[in-house]
């Protein structure tokens, strides 16, 4: 290659670099609108799942009517749960 060719850029830029893909070096990441559906799938899964194994949340159960307790009962609860040394 002689000097003359070297600084004409548009020569250069035809033989080299028209018509050819180059890659990039930054990746091209995935959409916000993407990773939400993702998530959104995740967590509907996850929910299929809760359900399926039948175990029943906090507000459900007390929608239910299964975790009423008396109110000597709750006097014993709380005081266990505060000092479980004792």
């Amino acid at each position: 290659m002689s000097l003359t060719q070297s600084s004409d850029p548009v020569g250069i830029y035809n033989s080299r670099v028209k018509g050819r893909q180059i890659l990039l070096e930054n990746p091209a990441r995935e959409s916000k609108a993407k990773q939400r559906r993702y998530e959104k799938r995740a967590n509907e899964a996850a929910e299929r799942a809760k359900k399926k194994s039948g175990i029943m949340g906090r507000r459900e159960a007390s929608e239910k009517g299964t975790w009423k307790l008396e109110k000597e009962q709750t006097r014993y609860v709380t005081s266990s749960v505060v000092s479980p040394n004792i």
